[in-house]
């Protein structure tokens, strides 16, 4: 059963669509997303989604289907219309975990993840609450699943992510995680993301992270490259290159679900905004007629805050 106005059935609360999983992501955080060594800027990008069929009608199982406009959207990425840039990317691999200091800002410390992180991040990856903003859609279901996400933060995979723990400044207690989990995103760049235990939020802690991880990432050191990227990233401000690859300052994107406003108020407090939007179809649907609409924000690291 589909309503087609702005009703709802069975007394069926947003909170209890959230918690059903019809808000999703890919954070995809997600994501997020130094200076450059010859461009004068970065750009970071954060990327937001929401589920809607192909008629422009959200879904979600049984009656309980809300009426709500979806966004305009282009079509989705395609690697064979990349075209080559050249910009600037942290060098790699990334410096070992081992290595990587401590970030500490007012409240938090930002620090790389230990084996013995494996507790706190179940218990951070079994909330519903949490898990319904990320790519998953669900909780982990064991301890196993979880040690599987560590392990990409821990050796020998960290010389190719670039994430931290979050943990409270005043009792080491860790909160969330986040910080560059996938050097290639659907659109070419690195991507960042970031998640948060449900009793820290509402604190101000993402925009006190968010803030905090692009120090770190500005202080890796840099070297330039030449990248395939989705065009749609690249700023209309760039001029042409007398038919060699266009110079462009360097991108990070994460992917947030476009209902999670408070987290869009996070990025847009630090900057952020908006560059293009496209559509793809849900994997998670199999009748593959869900669509996800990925509304993209871009920063510019060098603007003042």
């Amino acid at each position: 059963m589909q309503i087609k106005d702005l009703r709802y059935t069975e007394n069926f609360s947003l909170s209890q669509f959230t918690s059903l999983g019809f808000f999703t992501t890919s954070i995809h955080l997600p994501p997020i997303h130094s200076p450059p060594t010859t461009l004068s800027h970065i750009h970071l990008c954060v990327v937001t989604t929401t589920n809607y069929t192909e008629e422009g009608w959200p879904r979600v199982k049984g009656r309980r289907t809300v009426n709500m406009a979806a966004p305009q959207a282009e079509a989705a990425p395609n690697q064979e219309t990349f075209v080559l840039v050249r910009t600037t990317l942290p060098r790699q691999p990334f410096p070992a975990s081992a290595t990587r200091p401590a970030v500490t800002t007012d409240r938090l410390i930002l620090r790389p993840f230990s084996p013995s992180d494996l507790d706190a991040l179940h218990v951070l990856r079994t909330q519903p609450e949490v898990m319904v903003w990320t790519g998953l859609g669900r909780a982990d279901h064991d301890l196993a699943e979880t040690q599987a996400k560590l392990n990409l933060y821990l050796p020998p995979n960290d010389a190719t992510t670039f994430n931290c723990a979050i943990c409270l400044r005043e009792t080491g207690e860790f909160v969330g995680a986040g910080g560059c989990h996938n050097r290639t995103s659907s659109v070419g760049w690195p991507e960042v993301g970031y998640m948060f235990k449900e009793e820290v939020w509402g604190k101000g802690m993402g925009t006190e992270f968010l803030k905090g991880f692009l120090q770190m990432w500005r202080e890796l050191p840099r070297k330039e490259v030449t990248l395939r990227v989705d065009h749609r990233t690249i700023p209309k401000s760039v001029p042409e290159n007398g038919g060699e690859a266009k110079v462009v300052e360097e991108q990070l994107i994460a992917v947030t679900a476009s209902e999670n406003d408070k987290s869009q108020h996070v990025l847009k407090k630090c900057g952020f905004e908006h560059a293009l939007t496209w559509k793809e179809k849900d994997s998670r649907d199999i009748t593959g007629e869900t669509f996800i609409a990925l509304p993209t924000y871009r920063y510019l690291l060098g603007r003042s805050e």
